[in-house]
């Protein structure tokens, strides 16, 4: 068989084919070299490693927990859309999110807690905290030595440790409570009994106030130190309307006092259907500036929104208590009113110009010999 000579533009195809084989095989080859070369610390470090957390111990993600003990990140973006976990998903850094909490529980299962970081009487600033384990069940056998103090990074070497039911501190509580028509029957009525054994629980000095919500917002008693006024007003409370979630939580934080031991409660069965005033990231942002834990209860129905509550609680500075049947509430009242009898306390003066600007605190513990952490922000 004859051939015939190779035209030039021939000529040049194949060239420039074969030029460009022996870069992909080259390229290849540095690609492969690199791999076994390169040192995998750095990803390592990147996957481990929470903004908060400087020692490369990171916080469980929502979906590798998803019982009510996890502790996710609060500040953790949200891939699933408003339709997937009932509402909006909070997104953001802890410093979009003005004080939003990042906390984490220890190889011993405790987890610390700032609750809340009263500045009222600067520059002696008061810190409240809880420890719990991972039945959320309130740890008492904390020392002083166990924790340690850091404001925008520089160590408090000298705080005063002590613990709420120890100094007798009163406690100003918003109970929140969702009348929506879901709520209907022995949801409601379970609600209303756990309410008004928590306010019959408060100690002389405890003040509370009362908000109902469906997709209203019903101010029925301010805080007040007349418990028996306030027993009267949940025990007439009556089932209507949608839910206005975050709307109620606003409401709350408007509710509480700007100084001293506080906390709201929040009640309900669903997600929010009904507000009109504010979001999610709103509401949490409201919270944190004033300073304010909001500890949620939730009723687990159809409507039901786990994710977004556990964001509430825990980017408060608060924890999410779930039951699946109206007889579990009231041993979830009684549970928050454990963790906020056992709040410990911590003083310290705070040596810097007061501006208004926002600071960050920080709490080490090493209780049971484990480390973990808590910080938020605080207007200062």
């Amino acid at each position: 068989m004859s051939h015939r000579p190779s035209s030039p533009r021939r000529r040049i195809a194949l060239s420039l084919a074969g030029i460009l084989a022996f870069g992909a095989i080259a390229a290849g080859s540095y690609l492969a070299l690199r791999a076994l070369t390169a040192d995998p610390a750095p990803a390592a470090r990147a996957g481990n490693t929470s903004p908060e957390d400087p020692s490369g111990a990171s916080e469980p993600s929502p979906e590798s927990e998803p019982s009510p003990e996890s502790e996710p990140s609060p500040t953790s973006e949200s891939t699933s859309s408003p339709e997937d976990d009932g509402g909006q998903p909070l997104q953001g850094s802890a410093l979009d999110l003005i004080g939003s909490v990042v906390s984490q529980r220890n190889l011993q299962g405790l987890l610390v807690q700032i609750n809340q970081i009263d500045v009222c009487t600067a520059p002696q600033l008061t810190v409240f905290l809880t420890l719990t384990d991972e039945q959320q069940r309130t740890f008492t056998d904390a020392r002083a030595s166990d924790f340690e103090i850091t404001v925008d990074g520089e160590t408090i070497s000298e705080f005063g440790f002590s613990t709420a039911r120890a100094e007798n501190l009163p406690l100003s509580t918003v109970l929140l409570i969702d009348h929506s028509g879901s709520m209907k029957g022995s949801a409601l009525e379970r609600t209303r009994l756990a309410a008004v054994d928590y306010v019959k629980r408060a100690a002389p000095q405890d003040r509370v106030g009362l908000i109902q919500f469906d997709d209203r917002i019903n101010l029925l008693s301010k805080v007040t130190p007349n418990k028996q006024r306030v027993v009267r007003l949940i025990r007439g409370i009556r089932d209507r309307g949608d839910t206005a979630l975050y709307d109620s939580v606003s409401a709350g934080v408007k509710a509480a006092p700007e100084c001293g031991r506080k906390a709201i409660v929040l009640m309900t069965d669903g997600r929010d259907t009904a507000s009109t005033t504010t979001n999610l990231k709103n509401a949490l942002q409201a919270a944190n500036r004033a300073n304010v834990p909001v500890f949620v209860v939730g009723l687990r129905t159809e409507q039901f929104s786990p994710k977004i509550l556990t964001r509430i609680a825990e980017g408060s500075g608060a924890q999410y208590f779930q039951t699946t049947s109206p007889a579990g509430i009231a041993r979830l009242y009684r549970r928050i009113d454990a963790q906020l009898g056992g709040q410990y306390v911590l003083r310290f003066t705070l040596d810097v110009a007061r501006t208004g600007q926002e600071r960050r605190l920080r709490i080490n513990s090493t209780v049971e010999n484990s480390p973990t952490f808590s910080a938020r922000s605080f207007i200062y």
